[in-house]
């Protein structure tokens, strides 16, 4: 166990050897980055649960900051299609737009973008079935994307139960 003028010190000769210490682990990590990178990839693997409980605590500490920054992030073009790729997938669904495609199709509408109302715009898949592809998807409302959806699903409902569709 450190003593408090052990810890004093070690805190003070970090402070002063601060730039040496960081060429050092530039270094050690540009030497070992394929061995940093598996241990990495292995401690997340094995800490799922522990790093989840962190960032849903930290969000829900920090509410009103995680939530300006989310809608700052989010109105850059490209990191609302990473977010929408990344929501997709996480969702098991298949996300096949380039960004230049994906820009194409939202650019006359960015302003309406958001699921924020009812009108809000959204990137739909055709009978919410199938998944993210150029002749796949439309923008609509929110309230059309959730109709439509009910509907297919109504309609999915009534073929497992009955085995007859409504055509």
């Amino acid at each position: 166990m450190k003593t408090e003028k052990r810890k004093e010190y070690d805190k003070s000769y970090r402070l002063a050897h601060k730039t040496e210490a960081a060429a050092y682990q530039k270094k050690y990590a540009l030497k070992n980055k394929e061995k940093i990178e598996a241990y990495q990839k292995e401690y997340r693997k094995t800490h799922k649960g522990e790093f989840k409980d962190y960032a849903h605590s930290y969000y829900l500490a920090n509410k009103d900051k995680a939530l300006s920054k989310q809608k700052e992030y989010r109105k850059i073009p490209y990191n609302a299609y990473r977010s929408h790729k990344a929501q997709a997938k996480g969702r098991g669904i298949p996300f096949d737009i380039t960004f230049e495609d994906w820009f194409t199709l939202w650019e006359p509408h960015w302003e309406g973008r958001g699921a924020n109302s009812a009108d809000g715009l959204v990137m739909c898949r055709t009978g919410d079935k199938g998944g993210y592809t150029l002749d796949n998807v439309r923008i609509d409302t929110l309230s059309n994307n959730s109709i439509e959806a009910w509907v297919v699903r109504k309609e999915d409902n009534q073929e497992i139960t009955t085995g007859e569709t409504n055509e």
